[in-house]
């Protein structure tokens, strides 16, 4: 879907935004839609959904009824390995992904042109959330190939209008170089890695404080960190954790006290967790 947001604007897409009615009703015709795909592609999913006594989309009258769909599990990917579960001629697919098959065979996923351009919309408001903004410099230490982590962030980068560098895995002294000499503005990586190039940053002498990245955005993990030391943040002590903690409920009590928190969204929140996570042995936070 094109966005209506302007380019430079935290919130990317204006669906982002609408009034709690007007989500609802694009949800449910994009629900009712997804079902007539599936049903026509007359597969696994249109057998699944006939035996739950849905035959049309029209049996879909509002969003409560998704409880009735029938869940794809993970035997159901491998037992249709390869292509089994493609809504379109394989023709149609411009790009085929897959996961490492580390416990079986690999789960295959089929992208179009159109899921192409869908996972790349959805990842430029994702990368808009967290602050990347058109102009930054991105450095992608996602891998590149089957895995799918360093082509969604490649994408999405493109899409805002920030530059991407697609260093991908590996060569860790390498990433601390390109790092420093490109300043780059933003870190994508899994935690872990993060941590890593930040030590490989300090091994190499640079002083991570002297770095231009503001924003680390990580992927497949709890934690990402924002500012402008954000390498250095990586290292913080815990003290520096226990710190940003306090600040944190500083800014809660003042926004209970000012009645701005919580949001009143108790009829849609099924459940909301908080948490502090401590850091294992190994990791310089500790």
């Amino acid at each position: 879907m094109p966005t209506s947001a302007p380019s430079d604007a935290a919130v990317w897409d204006a669906a982002e935004t609408l009034p709690r009615a007007d989500l609802v009703d694009l949800q449910l015709r994009r629900l009712r839609e997804t079902v007539d795909r599936v049903l026509r592609a007359d597969g696994l999913g249109a057998r699944r959904l006939a035996e739950a006594g849905v035959s049309g989309a029209g049996d879909i009258g509002s969003l409560a009824d998704v409880a009735g769909i029938p869940f794809m599990n993970k035997a159901d990917l491998r037992d249709q390995y390869p292509f089994g579960l493609l809504a379109v001629p394989r023709e149609e697919l411009v790009r085929v992904h897959a996961s490492s098959g580390t416990h079986g065979k690999p789960t295959v996923v089929g992208y179009t042109r159109a899921d192409l351009d869908t996972w790349t919309e959805l990842m430029a408001r994702c990368m808009t959330m967290a602050g990347v903004r058109p102009g930054m410099l991105i450095h992608n230490a996602n891998g590149y190939g089957l895995f799918t982590g360093g082509l969604g962030f490649h994408q999405g980068g493109e899409r805002i209008g920030a530059t991407v560098v697609p260093v991908s895995g590996g060569f860790t002294a390498r990433q601390a170089l390109l790092l420093s000499d490109l300043g780059a503005q933003v870190l994508v990586s899994t935690p872990s890695y993060a941590l890593v190039i930040a030590q490989a940053v300090l091994d190499s002498g640079r002083d991570p404080r002297a770095a231009a990245v503001a924003l680390v955005v990580a992927t497949l993990g709890t934690f990402a960190f924002a500012g402008p030391v954000a390498l250095l943040a990586l290292h913080a002590p815990v003290g520096a954790v226990a710190a940003a903690a306090a600040e944190r409920q500083r800014v809660r009590a003042e926004a209970l006290a000012r009645k701005i928190w919580p949001p009143d969204t108790a009829e849609y929140m099924v459940k909301m967790e908080n948490m502090l996570a401590i850091p294992a042995p190994f990791s310089p936070l500790h």
